[in-house]
């Protein structure tokens, strides 16, 4: 079992390295997104706004991710290829959902690493953001994952898709926003929310 979903998750790495495009496009929108906001947090000299941007830039790159995943499957009509493969499709569920955290999680860092040196603050690289980025990421893997297999044959795949993962993770917004600004009181129950989550 666990040898076939890393050959599955071997197989969306080796095409998404082909395909380093979407990849690279995605890096440019954190880059972008990462120097604007920080720009901003220079100039008001308010750098708790860092870390809430931080989740938003999570959240769009899950959307963009799910584009990749079951969605691309299906333009390319190699779904059909996955449906004779011996695998269950829950298995076929489970390497895309790691595919998604993998990609996900990585490139949360690297807007980590971005918003931190564009903003010349180090107010990340708290061991509580990166828990919660480490869990929120995990979150928006199984919920980027499940949504892009539900819409994979709706023809407004590209208007639900983002919606969709947007009302299913503002709930945890909330807590994560107050989790990352020393500014707010958090307590324990934020944490709760988010592994409820």
């Amino acid at each position: 079992m666990v040898n076939r979903i890393i050959a599955l998750l071997i197989k969306d790495l080796r095409i998404e390295v082909r395909r380093g495009h979407e990849i690279l496009a995605s890096i440019a929108f954190v880059s972008i997104a990462s120097l604007a906001m920080s720009l901003f947090a220079y100039k008001s000299q308010n750098f708790e706004f860092v870390a809430p941007s931080l989740w938003l830039f999570t959240l769009f790159i899950s959307i963009f991710v799910s584009m990749i995943t079951f969605v691309s499957e299906h333009d390319k009509n190699t779904l059909v290829g996955l449906r004779i493969l011996p695998i269950s499709p829950s298995l076929i569920f489970v390497s895309k959902a790691i595919f998604t955290y993998l990609i996900t999680v990585v490139e949360s860092m690297v807007a980590l690493v971005l918003l931190s040196i564009f903003s010349s603050t180090w107010i990340l690289f708290n061991p509580v953001i990166i828990f919660v980025l480490i869990i929120f990421t995990f979150y928006l893997a199984g919920v980027s994952s499940f949504t892009s297999l539900l819409v994979m044959y709706s023809e407004g795949r590209s208007f639900l898709i983002p919606v969709l993962i947007f009302i299913l993770s503002v709930p945890l917004l909330s807590p994560l926003v107050t989790l990352s600004m020393p500014s707010l009181p958090s307590s324990f129950t934020d944490f709760i929310l988010l592994f409820a989550g």
